[in-house]
């Protein structure tokens, strides 16, 4: 059964991947590769082999079946999880933020769902006729919705996959409004443990410093928006999806209940898309190669600190990232922490503005609530 599981897995991939890729450099909806969480982004926006909260769905599908223990016969409490961020404060617009709401829920003998929603708010805009008179605002966005699902294939490996619906809205009156679908796939071992790197609030079936007793090392990667071109006027004129692949790990620096534990986690992830599927290491198929989509790729680095004391966990988070193919992108540290009582964690973080936009960061705030 895991052997016909993984084929399934390998088959689904090689069939995102030979989807036809536009040659042009830049792509649309963008904002599907903005990361959301503060706790993610507090450790330098690498989490596709940590992926142990309701943002795997998101990072890497596969995280949702990790999230809790096997075998002790109790459910896996489900997780709401709401984020709002003020985005890119440098530009003093008070009507451009960004959200993101997450919702998980195991269903026993299934595996584990999740429903998702990311929203980004350019704008409100008033239209104008010709002649300058005001004839009411309309909204600028891009919205996607998701349906996630993951499974355990093995005792330390999971498996899973969302289906996104993408709106974006430029002009709802004027053929600026584009529609499209897409697919993401991930996949996760984890090394040496069979919990989550921590534990889940509210899940007291296993000791709150359970997860201290084993230092784990894990691998996870996905790919994400594998899916048609988008077009706003007409199909000639479609954008290709921000088709991005992620690779990483995460270890334990070190995981003791009296002094706490260092998580450190690593990724690399590109936009694909430039690339052929059919040419690894050479442009002979028209693209970039493979080899050469990874060098131009963004990195990143983060670690986290967790300290807990009965019902009472402290987290401090820090990281950074840079991104070798673009300047125009935020690139640099990061940091953040969080606290978490009973069922309720709050997380914050600081993100890095683009150097040539100065020095403001970005501010992002979640709330994860355990059900």
């Amino acid at each position: 059964m895991i052997k016909m599981l993984l084929l399934s897995f390998v088959l689904l991939v090689g069939i995102a991947m030979t989807a036809p890729v536009s040659a042009e450099v830049g792509t649309a909806v963008v904002f599907l590769t903005l990361a959301p969480g503060a706790r993610a982004n507090g450790m330098g926006q690498g989490f596709v082999a940590v992926a142990d909260d309701a943002t795997a769905a998101f990072y890497n599908p596969a995280g949702l079946a990790l999230t809790c223990p096997q075998g002790d016969g109790v459910r896996c409490p489900s997780q709401l999880f709401l984020m709002h961020s003020p985005w890119m404060p440098v530009f003093d617009l008070d009507d451009l933020y960004l959200e993101y709401f997450a919702l998980t829920h195991e269903v026993p003998g299934w595996g584990h769902f999740g429903l998702g929603a990311n929203y980004l708010h350019v704008g409100d805009v008033m239209r104008r006729d010709d002649e300058g008179n005001e004839m009411g605002m309309f909204k600028v966005y891009d919205l996607a919705f998701s349906l996630t699902y993951s499974t355990r294939i093995a005792r330390s490996m999971a498996m899973g996959g969302s289906l996104k619906f993408i709106r974006s809205q430029l002009d709802p009156d004027n053929d600026g409004v584009g529609t499209d679908w897409a697919v993401d796939l991930g996949w996760l071992y984890r090394m040496g443990s069979h919990t989550p790197f921590r534990s889940i609030p509210g899940f007291r079936s296993v000791p709150v410093l359970s997860d201290f007793n084993t230092r784990s090392l894990s691998f996870g990667a996905s790919i994400s928006n594998w899916g048609p071109d988008i077009s706003y006027l007409d199909a000639s004129n479609a954008d290709p999806l921000p088709r991005l692949l992620r690779l990483g790990f995460a270890y334990d620096l070190l995981n003791r209940p009296s002094i706490g534990r260092f998580l450190l986690s690593a990724e690399l992830n590109k936009v694909m898309v430039n690339w052929r599927w059919f040419d690894w290491f050479g442009d002979k198929g028209g693209g970039d190669g493979f080899a050469t989509e990874l060098q131009e790729s963004k990195r990143s680095v983060g670690v986290e600190y967790t300290y807990n004391y009965e019902e009472y966990w402290v987290f401090l988070r820090g990281g950074y990232f840079y991104d070798r193919e673009a300047s125009n992108v935020p690139q640099g540290p990061t940091f953040g922490g969080g606290l978490r009582y009973s069922q309720f964690q709050f997380d914050f973080a600081f993100i890095s503005p683009p150097s040539e936009l100065g020095s403001t960061y970005t501010q992002m705030y979640s709330l994860t609530v355990t059900i």
